[in-house]
């Protein structure tokens, strides 16, 4: 049985898998919150736990150019890494029972239980959210564009549902289960993941394809039969595709509306239970079980509307309805007492949401155009799981921004400015919108329209030559203040700066010029290397986030709490441009078929990888564990820092020598190619 020749078999795949990613999210993001929230836990304490449980998600940056460029293409491009992301789901949730019996059985304690299911949490939705990429890769390759709408409205309508039918039932578990409940919940959710691991294991993505590694098939399809592709060249097909007005915009919309998304949850998950006083089970109910009809309506309703009257307009139609809804529960007063209006502001709004979900996830896979459509739908995908992750952690200092102390000194919270303000958001995400040109880019997937890789001519002309000697010129004055860098860095690492911190200032924001001075030239490459588009972009980006950096610096108290995100901000931008001239850098090598460069510029990226994975699967888990259990940062953290901070170390040597590479790479080209003829005279003499 196939996927590709039967609409039912890949409908109702795609639909279980996105059910298998829905059923834990409910638990973790309306049960297991409402449920600590019950028992003291905070706005701060929900927002942290509610992002460290969700950010793996936005791992799916990577997992995608990952799964695009590894993969054993004899079982289909997408089936190996779901069988693999399933099992490894399925492995963490045993090391959750086995290592939670004590823990989350008896009188619990809410510090311990929520930093506990942080880490463990965390860790499973690692492989949930490879997952996710590796389903909506499929969804991708699979699915004809006339089922996209109807099926991604069914897919999120199964996610949802998941979410919240399963948020109801664990609900309902973990009252009538009081001591033993949290570990029957989650007993539960591996037995449903046994159930639907049986789907990927016995469908195949085409006929002829192999059941399992070691059955009889091979590749097929018109795609590549390649198991493994160079990662550079999906990033190249990203930038590409990123390089258009509306693919950015459309990104932005997501990642500002899902802020709000992403506030709403966490305000209303503590709200209620703290200040109209309902219990985790009644709230669980109704925000999960009674919700699944609101959900049916909207992702259905919302997709089948929007495949007749276009997506911008029913988006821009759910994001209006989602505000009016939020501003209205704000207004309402005294009336959010009564627990019909409380109840049907909480189906209202997930309606909106549904519908503007669906329709935002059909847009995207319709302007995901390049030839690495299904790692641009990731990125599309990432950054609204970014937005909604910053809602989270939003959750907490908004509330603490409105919150002033009476005359008999108690803090209140003015939670008609706190929703309010989340309605706002929403609503600005919608002014990007009119500025997308869906029609445009829709005529570019049909027209096929990929960037294909520049070709190099064969014979240098002159402006070329010219071109080629400003660009080495660059690399080496790049070279020199990369040099300068990782000096300073490995004499920090080994003595620290406090004795000649005031002389090295100086210097310091002199190789800072220099590097810039260094990458602006590099840009100069001839018009035929696919480099100089991105260096020119991967500049600004850096720039941007040395701006970010430098108004941290500035205004630290100004910032206040919000100097974390910033922070955040400026890494983005960082590791951005430095992708994108990593990429520039193996254009480079490429061209001047300099093999060693080719291999250094593997070597950086391996290196990247590895600090992305101590900071990201070690560091941030460990940070976010003390913050709940509110303890000052341990050891364990001075060394994961320190080992990132090695690693970097690594990264300025590797990088000064792959910029010394491409130099040689460059120079060796000029002397073969610069002058037919005098070469011609050297060989005759």
């Amino acid at each position: 049985m196939a996927l590709i020749n039967n609409r039912l078999q890949r409908t109702v795949t795609l639909c279980a898998l996105y059910l298998a990613q829905g059923i834990p999210w409910g638990f973790m993001a309306i049960v297991l919150v409402s449920y600590l929230a019950e028992r003291g836990l905070d706005e701060t304490g929900a927002g942290v736990l509610s992002a460290i449980i969700v950010l793996p998600w936005t791992f799916k940056l990577i997992w995608a150019p990952l799964i695009d460029s590894v993969t054993v293409r004899s079982m289909g491009r997408r089936r190996f890494w779901i069988i693999t992301a399933q099992i490894s789901m399925a492995i963490t949730l045993i090391g959750i029972l086995w290592q939670g019996s004590e823990i989350l059985t008896g009188d619990i304690d809410v510090r311990e239980v929520a930093a506990f299911l942080a880490v463990t949490f965390f860790i499973h939705n690692c492989f949930a959210s490879m997952q996710d990429v590796c389903t909506d890769a499929l969804a991708v390759d699979i699915l004809p564009a006339k089922e996209q709408g109807l099926t991604n409205g069914l897919m999120w309508c199964a996610k949802l549902i998941g979410k919240s039918g399963g948020a109801g039932l664990f609900a309902w578990i973990i009252a009538s289960y009081a001591e033993n409940g949290l570990l029957y919940a989650i007993a539960i959710q591996f037995f449903v993941l046994l159930l639907i691991m049986l789907l990927p294991l016995l469908l195949l993505e085409r006929e002829g394809e192999k059941l399992l590694p070691w059955t009889r098939g091979e590749p097929k399809g018109s795609t590549s039969n390649q198991a493994i592709q160079d990662p550079y060249l999906v990033i190249r097909n990203l930038f590409s595709g990123f390089s258009l007005v509306s693919t950015v915009l459309f990104a932005m919309f997501g990642l500002i509306l899902w802020v709000a998304f992403g506030s709403i949850e966490v305000l209303t998950t503590v709200f209620y239970p703290q200040q109209l006083g309902w219990t985790f089970d009644e709230f669980s109910y109704v925000n999960g079980s009674l919700s699944i009809i609101p959900i049916l309506i909207g992702t259905i309703g919302g997709g089948l509307l929007g495949d007749r009257y276009g997506r911008r307009p029913m988006v821009v139609l759910a994001v209006i309805g989602f505000s009016i809804s939020v501003v209205g529960f704000a207004l309402a007063g005294e009336m959010r007492s009564e627990r019909w209006f409380a109840s049907a502001f909480l189906l209202v709004y997930q309606a909106f949401y549904a519908f503007c979900t669906v329709n935002f996830l059909a847009g995207a896979m319709n302007i995901s155009w390049t030839i690495s459509a299904a790692s641009m739908f990731t990125v599309f995908m990432t950054l609204s799981n970014v937005g909604y992750i910053f809602g989270q952690q939003l959750a907490g200092p908004l509330v603490k921004i409105f919150t002033s102390l009476d005359d008999g000194g108690n803090a209140v919270v003015d939670y008609l400015m706190v929703f309010q303000t989340v309605g706002l958001i929403s609503l600005i995400s919608i002014v990007l919108l009119p500025f997308v040109d869906f029609a445009y880019m829709k005529q570019l997937k049909e027209g096929g329209h990929y960037q294909e890789p520049a070709s190099f001519p064969k014979e240098l002309l002159e402006e070329d030559s010219s071109r080629l000697r400003i660009t080495r010129t660059g690399l080496r004055l790049t070279f020199l203040a990369s040099v300068y860098f990782f000096v300073l860095l490995g004499y920090y690492l080994l003595y620290s700066f406090d004795n000649i911190l005031p002389a090295i200032k100086q210097f310091t924001w002199g190789a800072s010029l220099l590097a810039v001075l260094g990458l602006c030239l590099m840009a100069k490459t001839p018009k035929w290397s696919n480099a100089q588009s991105m260096l020119k972009t991967g500049l600004v980006t850096l720039l941007s986030g040395a701006l970010v950096c430098l108004f941290i610096i500035a205004s630290p108290d100004w910032l206040g709490i919000f100097i974390e995100y910033f922070s955040y901000l400026a890494g983005f931008l960082l590791v951005v441009s430095l992708l994108l001239i990593l990429a520039s850098l193996r254009e480079l090598a490429v061209a001047s078929h300099h093999s060693g460069a080719v291999f250094s510029c593997r070597v950086l990226l391996v290196l990247l990888f590895a600090i992305f994975l101590v900071c990201c699967l070690i560091y941030l888990p460990i940070s976010a564990v003390a913050k709940l259990k509110e303890v000052e940062t341990n050891s364990t953290i001075g060394m994961v820092v320190q080992i990132i901070k090695w690693s970097g170390f690594l990264v300025l040597i590797s990088f000064s020598v792959l910029v010394l590479q491409v130099h040689s790479g460059i120079s060796s080209m000029l002397a073969t190619k610069l002058s037919p003829p005098t070469q011609a005279r050297r060989q005759d003499g």
